[in-house]
């Protein structure tokens, strides 16, 4: 006997924006755990994580950056304090760069 093919509805409880909300208010209100400002990792109006790195990097040491914006600010921060950023001192050719 073939299985009957199930359609999405079958697996989610499909509710009213007001019902959803109302749903999410009370579990909120019951088991919402989110740090406040009283955690110690709360500092300058943020959440920050707890790191606890195995390594250090050394002033004088070199690191090779590759991405995005966050390759970009982690070269300053590094540059800014001594650490060899090889790709800073990397620039494009004129006839590769966007126009």
């Amino acid at each position: 006997m073939k299985d009957k093919i199930k359609k999405f509805s079958d697996f989610i409880d499909i509710e009213s924006g007001l019902d959803a909300y109302n749903n999410f208010r009370e579990r909120k209100a019951r088991d919402y755990r989110y740090p406040n400002k009283n955690d110690t990792r709360y500092r300058y109006e943020m959440l920050w994580p707890n790191l606890k790195p195995r390594f250090k990097i050394k002033k004088g040491s070199n690191v090779f950056t590759v991405g995005s914006c966050f390759a970009r600010n982690i070269e300053t921060v590094f540059n800014n304090k001594s650490v060899v950023m090889p790709v800073l001192g990397f620039n494009a050719p004129k006839e590769e760069m966007p126009s």
